[in-house]
Formats: structure tokens, C-alpha cells, sequence
């Protein structure tokens, strides 16, 4: 075949593809005028693009917005007002508290919502930055003490220098089971219920169950670390040991 892209006036002005016997044309296309326009014009007015560009001017106007706070959720899931471990409102001699102790309260129900996150999620010392980093991420960690980094990994690391929680969170030390779920039958009532101790260590020989506290030692939490040992031990785990760690003061109770 033979292609013809330009007008030709032997071949009817028009691209075209012939055959060799140069009889059988199908007509392609008709070509564009020249780019000066139909006759070789220099007005170019058939072909925008070669129109002369004018500016347009736009205006842009200001107007005064107040920004929006965007907390995520996990930020206000640690900042939200609630109370833990079942730690009361009103001091020991039944008065209530002031002001300026229930916002000392609310601080110290939040550094322990946030110690307890770090302490859920971490394997071994060697996870601390990296629980910290995503705390960072998610909003829940500030510039201000206690919920600082600086503190909260000044003090983490001050608590593992016991011997007992450094070996606890040794690296490779144990096969570690996170507040993962028990489910079990309550006799009482016959339905299905679930457990989740914090920290459930084993190395194949004894097992060991952690529940980390932040206020003071109770009888409701030596109950609570019985029957997670009860548990285990219904599922085949011999040897198991149980203890309340409380935090903030460092004091290892087993159960």
C-alpha cells in the first residue's frame, strides 16, 4: 500500500491509502489548513492555540477563619476524664476532694492510662522507643510533663532496672502473650465471659502472669490474678506463678 498523508490533485486532493494498483482509495481524513489559517493566512484565526494570550486578572480575597482542633481518637480515648482501678473521689477521711486535687487526680489516671498502653504493647526494653514513637504519632504524648517522652522513658526505664521486671522484659527471653483473651464459662450464669490478663509470659517450663496496676493494692486484684492462674491452668500451664505490679511505686506483690 502506499500512503498519501498530504492533498495531492492527482489523487483527489485528499489523504489517502492506495493499493498498489493505486485504484481501490479509502479516504482518511481531511487535512487541517495551514497554520496561518485556510490559505496560508496570518490570522490563525482556525486554530486557538495560536491566538495571542491575554491576562486575565483574579482576584483573591481573605476572610478571618478560626481553626479547628482535630484530636485523634486514641488521643482523646487517654485524655477523657474517667477514673481507674476503682480509686475514689473522696480522700481518706471522707472528704471530698478540692479543685485542685481532682486535676492532679485526672494527671495521674492519665499517665497511668499511657504507662499501661507502653507496658501492654512492648515485648522487651528494646521496644521502648518504638512505643513511644507511635504515642508521639497518635497525639496522646506533649512537650509537658508527665506526658512527655522524655518522662515517661526516664521512668519506664527506671522501673525495668528491677531485677525481677528487667527479666520480665529481658529480649528472647519468653514467649510473650500480650492482653490476649480468655474466653471461659462462668458457672454462674452459664455464658461465655472473657479474660485478658496484661502480660502472660512462658518458656516452656513455668508460666507466669502479670497484671499491672497504678493506684493502691487491693483485694479485688489479688482475686483478679488468682483466677487468670486458675485459667491457665485449665489450659495445660503448669507452674504457674501470678503477680500485681504496681507502677508507680515499684512494689511487686505475688499472688
Amino acid at each position: 500500500f502506499e500512503y498519501s498523508p498530504t492533498p495531492s490533485p492527482s489523487r483527489g486532493g485528499e489523504g489517502r491509502i492506495y493499493s498498489q494498483g493505486g485504484n481501490d482509495a479509502a479516504k482518511l481524513y481531511t487535512p487541517l489548513p495551514p497554520a496561518g489559517g485556510v490559505g496560508g493566512g496570518a490570522s490563525g484565526a482556525s486554530n486557538p492555540f495560536l491566538l495571542p494570550s491575554t491576562p486575565i486578572r483574579v482576584p483573591i480575597n481573605i476572610h478571618p477563619s478560626k481553626a479547628d482542633f482535630k484530636q485523634s481518637n486514641q488521643s482523646r480515648e487517654f485524655t477523657k476524664p474517667e477514673q481507674t482501678d476503682g480509686d475514689s473521689r473522696q480522700t481518706d477521711g471522707g472528704s471530698r476532694q478540692t479543685d485542685g486535687d481532682s486535676q492532679q487526680q485526672a494527671a495521674y489516671i492519665r499517665l497511668g492510662n499511657v504507662l499501661h498502653r507502653v507496658l501492654a504493647s512492648i515485648g522487651s526494653t528494646d521496644d521502648i522507643d518504638d512505643a513511644l514513637s507511635q504515642l508521639e504519632s497518635d497525639g496522646i504524648l506533649g512537650s509537658d510533663e508527665p506526658l512527655s517522652r522524655r518522662h515517661l522513658s526516664r521512668l519506664l526505664r527506671q522501673r525495668l532496672l528491677d531485677a525481677k521486671v528487667g527479666d520480665w522484659f529481658q529480649p528472647g527471653r519468653w514467649q510473650l502473650f500480650n492482653e490476649c483473651t480468655i474466653l471461659t464459662i462462668d458457672p454462674s450464669s452459664g455464658r461465655v465471659v472473657s479474660r485478658r490478663p496484661d502480660r502472660v509470659m512462658t518458656d516452656g517450663t513455668q508460666t507466669i502472669v502479670v497484671d499491672f496496676k497504678f493506684g493502691n493494692d487491693r483485694p479485688a486484684y489479688h482475686q483478679q490474678v488468682q483466677q487468670y492462674m486458675s485459667l491457665l491452668q485449665a489450659m495445660g500451664h503448669t507452674q504457674v506463678k501470678g503477680y500485681l505490679w504496681l507502677v508507680y511505686t515499684n512494689k511487686i506483690i505475688e499472688v
